[in-house]
């Protein structure tokens, strides 16, 4: 099997773009941002809230279950396309909808706060994930099998490094928080 072929059975695999639908469906959830009309209902919050625990859950175990792709080498050459706007921009959406205040998503350990560089707040957990799948499918949609598969090694090794973590801090805070919105309808 030529290098050619190797890369296009990677890059169109059954798992990768399961990955990809995901990642497009995270992105889209939050490019919303300017067109949301719904975010002036009461109830976004929880809604979002809900679909985010629902989602990360989901996130988390198709990211884990990628085979390895460490030995695709050339990250460097992809760049970064996400503008910081981008990035404050997804955040301000995602702690609108999350609540104003925007909590710090759970007070660290002195080794989770080096970890995550102090204590991030939800909505910057968000928009993390939001710039590292949002590069990834800048690199799919430009279709080139090659960049495809190094972009899906350079979210893998990230997701490995950094924001697998920041997305298992998020379920931790959604987990608290859901059970205190379950447990307070229960008192009621």
């Amino acid at each position: 099997m030529n290098k050619e072929q190797r890369l296009h059975d990677i890059a169109f695999s059954t798992w990768a773009l399961e990955f990809v639908v995901l990642a497009q469906q995270y992105c889209a959830k939050l490019n919303n941002s300017q067109t949301d009309e719904s975010k002036n209902d009461s109830d976004t919050e929880v809604v979002f809230t809900d679909w985010l625990y629902e989602f990360l859950g989901l996130l988390f175990y198709k990211a884990s279950r990628l085979p390895n792709l460490q030995a695709m080498q050339g990250f460097e050459m992809l760049g970064n396309s996400l503008t910081e706007l981008d990035y404050q921009r997804v955040r301000n959406y995602a702690s609108d909808l999350i609540d104003n205040a925007d909590p710090i998503a759970l007070q660290l350990s002195e080794e989770e706060g080096r970890l995550y560089q102090g204590e991030p707040h939800l909505s910057e957990i968000v928009a993390d994930l939001y710039q590292e799948l949002g590069e990834l499918l800048l690199h799919y949609r430009d279709g080139e099998t090659e960049r495809m598969v190094i972009a899906l090694a350079r979210c893998q090794y990230y997701f490995l490094t950094e924001w697998g973590t920041k997305l298992l801090l998020a379920l931790r805070w959604l987990q608290i928080l859901r059970a205190e919105t379950y447990l307070d309808e229960e008192d009621v």
